[in-house]
């Protein structure tokens, strides 16, 4: 008698990534993807929101899919991230640790779609973490400038021509984003500077950077000599 194979929801680590129509609040999900600290994926999706009409998702994907390449005709016939809500919620609250680069803007997007993390949930931002060791290491002088995937890649020599992925794909940048958080774990970096509450808020102040300044500077000093992970 057939049975039905039995998911296991248990990772340590989960990177996800949203592709979206846009930014701002007339904005949904066209791309999910989630994967655990050993690469397995976990979910890639594409998904149709169905709070548009066809006109005005039309419109948002003709400007849009020129970064991600993400058509109409690719997600017509998609139902939307909402129906995967209880497997997705099933993945983040048995994840020990979630993480994502500007996470802030996917956990809006799940929070549209009915799906949440729970609070106490460790959440870390990447891009938060890589902004804040560039700024002790001063070679990132203005705090409030916001700094790419592309760019925290290029800097822990992720090369993604050697992947099967390219950037602005859910899939392919939530793999990059485990690579850049591994990268920077590597030397036991301290990560919590990265932590965000639930709602993807930093914890970690310009002030409290300020405050431990010489502590972060002993730590950042690390990232210019990693070698115990390389790009396949």
């Amino acid at each position: 008698m057939w049975k039905k194979k039995e998911i296991d929801y248990n990772n340590k680590v989960v990177s996800l990534d949203i592709e979206a129509t846009g930014y701002g609040r007339l904005t949904d999900v066209i791309q999910f993807s989630m994967i655990n600290e050993n690469r397995k994926s976990l979910f890639n999706i594409y998904t149709r929101p169905k709070k548009f009409t066809e006109k005005f998702l039309k419109k948002q994907l003709k400007r849009t899919s020129k970064l991600n390449r993400i058509t109409f005709d690719k997600i017509k016939d998609r139902p939307p991230l909402y129906n995967y809500r209880e497997s997705i919620q099933k993945y983040l609250n048995s994840a020990d640790i979630i993480i994502g680069f500007a996470i802030k803007n996917d956990i809006q997007w799940l929070n549209q779609n009915k799906i949440f993390i729970e609070e106490g949930k460790k959440i870390i931002d990447v891009q938060l973490l890589f902004k804040i060791y560039m700024y002790v290491q001063k070679e990132q002088s203005d705090w409030y400038k916001l700094l790419t995937l592309e760019k925290c890649a290029e800097y822990c020599n992720y090369e993604p021509q050697k992947k099967a992925r390219r950037f602005h794909n859910s899939l392919g940048d939530a793999e990059a984003t485990m690579f850049c958080y591994e990268y920077l774990q590597c030397h036991y970096i301290n990560l919590d500077v990265g932590i965000t509450d639930s709602k993807g808020n930093q914890l970690f102040t310009k002030k409290d950077v300020d405050q431990n300044l010489s502590t972060l500077k002993r730590q950042s000093a690390l990232l210019k000599d990693f070698s115990c992970i390389q790009a396949d």
